[in-house]
């Protein structure tokens, strides 16, 4: 099963340039412990004009960004590891 969480920000990023859980430290770390144990947790967020994958080791709050098909956002899911999928807005373009 999986576990779906959407926030208007980046929870996982530690660009401290971005809008994200990261500038309320406190907030963020007891949001991730009650996160922690939950199995196949996906966090949506947004609010950045790229896309990025980040993960979490399980049990653990220190973030590891790299992409990453879809088979290993899974598997990372279902181990315990918070998985965050980034996206910028979907209704802009990119123009040269």
């Amino acid at each position: 099963s999986m576990h779906v969480i959407v926030s208007s920000v980046q929870v996982l990023t530690t660009n401290p340039v971005v809008e994200s859980w990261g500038h309320f430290p406190s907030e963020r770390e007891r949001l991730l412990k009650m996160l922690n144990n939950v199995p196949g947790l996906v966090i949506l967020s947004g609010d950045v004009h790229h896309a990025e994958i980040s993960t979490t080791k399980q049990r653990s709050n220190q973030s590891i960004n790299e992409t990453e098909n879809e088979t290993k956002i899974s598997k990372a899911a279902n181990k315990g590891a918070i998985v965050e999928v980034t996206s910028s807005g979907l209704t802009h373009a990119c123009d040269e």
